[in-house]
């Protein structure tokens, strides 16, 4: 499920970022981010895009929330048809997301507008301005009393009818990868009592079962789940599409 690639991090680099803040950490991690196995996996993007071609809707803009390098707004930009808003606290995060959205750009200039924009997620201000919106990744980052406020902000900024995609892990209780990310957020409660700054990833936030119910059917029409194989084969993530009432 995790894995490094030649020329990620190392165990020194990754301990500097565990005791800095959450944008400091991705700050220190930009150069090597696409290295280490916290990027958007290729087939979680393809599983999304290929979703959303189904449901034979014309997507004109989308936004992107906490796009880092940008894996899932050049992901859109297949599906898209005028503009991908690619949003996140990490300047050079967002430095690595330009220069590969441009050589990418350079080879396919047919592909729609994208652009990456520095925000704090939580302090956006878009009101029903784009037809999609997706988050890939980054669930965790948010802690509990935030939750809430990311999935407002996303709903605000989707059109009536819009669609919202994100998401999810569900892992069988007496799984092995079920005790895995529960003993790290273990351990990420006990760092953030005894370090500041914080470092938020909470990986049981993540989980489908914590996560369906705050899209209420006061905000969203339907929620509906996916499936995603990973390298052909079943995976413990999962995709959803929820439609703004």
């Amino acid at each position: 499920m995790f894995g490094f690639k030649p020329g990620g991090p190392t165990l020194c680099e990754l301990i500097r970022q565990g005791l800095s803040s959450t944008r400091e950490g991705y700050d220190l991690l930009a150069s090597k981010f696409d290295l280490t196995p916290f990027l958007s996996k290729g087939d979680v993007l393809k599983s999304a895009v290929r979703n959303l071609r189904m449901e034979n809707r014309n997507y004109n803009t989308a936004l992107d929330l906490c796009t880092g390098t940008g894996a899932g707004a050049i992901a859109l930009a297949t599906t898209v048809r005028r503009k991908v808003v690619g949003v996140d606290r990490s300047a050079p995060m967002l430095a690595e997301a330009r220069e590969k959205w441009e050589n990418i750009y350079a080879l396919c200039p047919e592909l729609p507008e994208v652009t990456f924009l520095k925000e704090d997620i939580l302090e956006l201000r878009y009101r029903e301005v784009f037809d999609l919106v997706t988050c890939f990744g980054a669930f965790g980052h948010f802690d509990q009393n935030d939750r809430r406020a990311f999935l407002n902000v996303a709903h605000t900024a989707l059109k009536p009818g819009g669609q919202f995609v994100i998401d999810a892990f569900e892992f069988r209780l007496y799984s092995p990868q079920f005790w895995a990310i529960l003993g790290f957020d273990a351990a990420m409660r006990v760092r953030n009592f005894l370090w500041r700054p914080r470092f938020i990833m909470y990986y049981l936030n993540w989980l489908l079962p914590r996560m369906k119910p705050l899209l209420d059917k006061k905000h969203w029409s339907s929620v509906r789940v996916f499936p995603v194989k990973i390298k052909n084969k079943p995976s413990p993530f999962r995709l959803l599409i929820a439609t703004k009432r």
